[in-house]
């Protein structure tokens, strides 16, 4: 049997599901678009920052090793040969050694790295960071604002299970209404108080009522008129004694 109640449970409790899975990915990925741009300005300035030196164009490259660096960088002349790189973390060996300056996306075996190329008089610089940063960096500010929803569905499903059982009661005190009723009574049900929803439930329920009186009453008349039908009248009912009491005399 179908329940109402079930029913919009399982609806509004699907329909919250798709919109937290929905406001998960909205954010995710407003969150990475808002990042992608911060960090993309960050390559940027880092980039620009670097000053090259003389010292820095010797033979041999130098490796600036730090654990806690976000960003790799990388320089090199006109001709590939590398002033210096950064370690840990430091840009994949097929990175290619661009001139075009600008930002530009590089698929590696280990992930794409955003990448951005600054060319100067003196050399070139690139600034790169593994996209891998900025998703996860992405999904757990997503996460970090979905958190308290899910922790307010609790609430949410109280809350439901509340407005449902408030909402539901008119229809309940509807049917108490029937359900009580004598078999007797035909008048119709009272409509005061009865939401505008149920109010064309209820007036068929009295159209019905009403058309039960009518076939009643037309049986009692009917009844009634065949009974008058079927009874002999009077006169008759006296002729056959008086003949018996002439022939009696």
């Amino acid at each position: 049997m179908r329940s109402i109640r079930r029913d919009l449970v399982l609806w509004l409790a699907g329909a919250l599901a798709v919109g937290l899975a929905a406001a998960l990915v909205a954010t995710y990925r407003s969150a990475q678009d808002h990042f992608s741009r911060i960090f993309d300005d960050e390559l940027r300035q880092i980039a620009q920052a670097v000053h090259l030196r003389e010292d820095w164009a010797e033979e041999g490259t130098v490796r600036i090793a730090r654990e806690d660096l976000a960003f790799a960088l990388r320089a090199y002349d006109d001709g590939g040969k590398v002033f210096f790189e950064s370690g840990l973390p430091s840009l994949p060996a097929d990175a290619p050694k661009t001139l075009e300056p600008g930002l530009s996306s590089v698929e590696t075996p280990n992930g794409p790295w955003r990448i951005y190329t600054h060319v100067a008089p003196e050399g070139i610089v690139q600034a790169a960071q593994p996209e891998a940063v900025r998703d996860a960096l992405a999904r757990d500010l997503a996460l970090r604002m979905i958190l308290p929803l899910l922790l307010l569905m609790p609430l949410f499903a109280l809350l439901v299970a509340w407005v449902l059982a408030r909402s539901l009661r008119p229809l309940h005190e509807a049917s108490r209404r029937v359900r009580e009723r004598d078999a007797g009574r035909l008048d119709p049900l009272p409509t005061e108080g009865v939401p505008a929803e149920l109010v064309p439930l209820v007036e068929q329920i009295n159209a019905l009522l009403g058309r039960v009186a009518a076939s009643l009453e037309a049986q009692r008349r009917f009844v009634a008129d065949a009974a008058h039908e079927l009874r002999p009248p009077a006169s008759a009912r006296r002729t056959p004694l008086r003949a018996s009491t002439h022939s009696a005399s």
